[in-house]
């Protein structure tokens, strides 16, 4: 099922948790981003995204929120992702797999300009590529930082059951 995209809303009328953690973004160096899709197939445009996340630290403290804009219901309006990504682009940007993640934000239709990427992924292969052999962000950060998923079984069961189309 593919999901409309709102199309323009004022950021402040979005309320003062999501302004605060972009307030908080323009002063963030470095900024993880992580999206999420209906499937694997996003490059052939017949999987998109849903949403994506963003991470930072400020002081000390990581502030991590999630941005939903092609689930069922509760999206947010597209101009915000352009504003989003244009902050972005004065930043370090910090991907697992930033090949899939880009190709999942052209399905967007937003612009995209980063000056700084990295790819954790890649720097795994980097430090050793047999270990762990299979590179994905669940493996790297067990093996790295010696820490997993939280519910990561629960989320599996749930999404081999109803897909990614069905997580609200």
């Amino acid at each position: 099922m593919t999901v409309t995209l709102e199309q323009s809303a004022s950021l402040e009328s979005l309320g003062s948790e999501i302004n605060g953690f972009i307030q908080g973004l323009k002063r963030a160096v470095v900024v993880g981003m992580d999206t999420e899709t209906t499937g694997l197939r996003v490059k052939e445009r017949e999987d998109y995204i849903q949403g994506f996340s963003l991470a930072y630290r400020l002081g000390g403290q990581v502030y991590s929120m999630y941005f939903p804009f092609r689930h069922t219901a509760d999206n947010l309006p597209l101009t915000l992702a352009q504003e989003i990504l244009d902050i972005l682009t004065a930043k370090q940007v910090v991907f697992h797999n930033r090949k899939f993640d880009m190709h999942s934000l052209m399905t967007l239709g937003v612009k995209l300009d980063f000056l700084v990427t990295f790819d954790t992924m890649l720097l795994a292969h980097m430090i050793n590529e047999n270990s762990p052999y299979e590179k994905s962000l669940e493996n790297c950060c067990r093996k790295y930082i010696n820490k997993g998923k939280v519910g990561k079984d629960a989320i599996d069961r749930f999404t081999e059951t109803f897909g990614w189309g069905s997580v609200p």
